[in-house]
């Protein structure tokens, strides 16, 4: 079988939207103000636990969330002081 014919642009073979790097961009958008809300009072109910517990906690609480959006949700919205995690500007 031979292979494929070479794109006619360059860029263009880079910029596929199809794929799993494509899934990944999507995902990177944070969560609806409703769910960041649900984080934050999950955040503020056990300000010791880990991040990675956090966003596993919510994950499995919240099957329609992506762990990437929980993510990078949770890196906007809190700040590490001392052992526990604050909303950003309370």
């Amino acid at each position: 079988m031979a292979p494929p014919p070479p794109p006619s642009d360059a860029f263009q073979a880079l910029n596929t939207t199809s794929g799993p790097a494509a899934a990944t961009k999507k995902s990177q958008h944070p969560l609806p103000l409703d769910m960041q809300q649900k984080l934050k009072d999950l955040v503020r109910s056990f300000p010791t636990l880990s991040k990675v517990g956090v966003i596993e906690l919510f994950a499995a609480n919240n099957s329609g969330c992506s762990r990437s959006q929980i993510k990078t949700s949770f890196e906007a919205l809190f700040e590490k002081s001392g052992k526990v995690f604050k909303v950003r500007g309370e």
